[in-house]
């Protein structure tokens, strides 16, 4: 990895402060820088950016640099987001042993010896994050800053997290014994956040449909009485041909419900009985004029009758 050393920081200084016009203790302030940088040539340049286009227009006096400046650049450095810093906690956050090992380094102040034929020791040089020592150390003491509040930020809301639903240890007394008391009170505001007003409808509105669900299983599981069959009596099936004003009352009221309305061919049917009544006395009249008058009186009867009772039948069918 490419790194400038003081005094190439201090040479560009003099550069720039030719071009621009600025005075500054160039050994100093290149000696900052280093400080903060370990001669990293992007954070060297960021601070001297940061300086340049950021401190100074605010300052009345922009002739000099000071320590000051260098200070004030890198708290702005620290705060600010850039690919740089974003692609070096990428590079932690997809390899979790190295990830680890960072951690133990910068946050738990382990010391572990450097070796630079250990698998992750290569891998945190190739990122940039380890440097070349006796021991591992990050490489200089922005990105150390700038990984550490990313490491404790993160570990600072795991514990928040933990605690959020570990909160056991807030019921018990101060002997260990268990606060029924706060118990009962965190179940009521419990029980108040989740039976709220659309709850409580939501609530009735299941207990109506479990409601309708019982009433149609019980008058599922209910038998259904049988319906009574109507049988007409033995004297009438016997007897079809009767008519039905010679029936019994009931018979006839059972014919009257069986019987359908009058149709069009029931009043043609009972014209045919009229007319066959009318050829009937016709020839009743002609059987008087060949025979007796005894047999004459009966077969006339006997016509009569029998034609009568037919009419009558299809009377009662017709009108009910």
């Amino acid at each position: 990895m490419m790194e400038f050393y003081p005094d190439e920081i201090a040479y560009m200084l003099r550069q720039y402060s030719e071009a621009e016009g600025v005075s500054m203790d160039f050994e100093a302030i290149a000696e900052r820088l280093y400080y903060h940088t370990s001669g990293y040539p992007f954070l060297v340049s960021k601070l001297c950016k940061n300086i340049a286009e950021l401190i100074l227009p605010k300052r009345q006096d922009r002739s000099y640099w000071d320590l000051a400046d260098v200070e004030a650049s890198v708290q702005l450095l620290l705060r600010e987001r850039n690919t740089n810093f974003d692609s070096l906690i990428k590079n932690l956050e997809n390899n979790q042993n190295l990830y680890n090992l960072v951690y133990r380094v910068l946050v738990e102040g382990e010391v572990i010896p450097y070796n630079p034929d250990a698998p992750l020791a290569q891998l945190g040089r190739t990122y940039g994050i380890f440097r070349d020592y006796h021991n591992l150390a990050i490489h200089n003491r922005i990105y150390e800053q700038c990984i550490y509040n990313y490491m404790t930020a993160k570990r600072l809301q795991l514990m928040i997290d933990e605690k959020k639903y570990n909160f056991g240890d807030q019921f018990l007394t101060d002997d260990g014994a268990l606060d029924l008391e706060r118990v009962l009170r965190k179940f009521q505001s419990f029980m108040k956040q989740q039976y709220s007003a659309k709850n409580n409808q939501l609530y009735l509105s299941a207990l109506q449909i479990h409601h309708r669900v019982e009433a149609v299983a019980r008058r599922q599981s209910t038998p259904e009485r049988p319906q009574p069959t109507r049988r007409l009596p033995r004297q009438t099936q016997r007897r079809p041909w009767l008519p039905a004003h010679l029936r019994r009352p009931a018979e006839a009221q059972l014919a009257r419900r069986t019987n359908p309305a009058p149709r069009k061919g029931d009043f043609c049917r009972l014209g045919v009985g009229l007319k066959i009544l009318v050829h009937r006395v016709n020839l009743s009249i002609k059987i008087k004029s060949l025979v007796s008058d005894s047999q004459a009186t009966v077969a006339i009867f006997v016509i009569v009758v029998f034609s009568w009772v037919g009419i009558m039948d299809s009377a009662h069918q017709t009108f009910g």
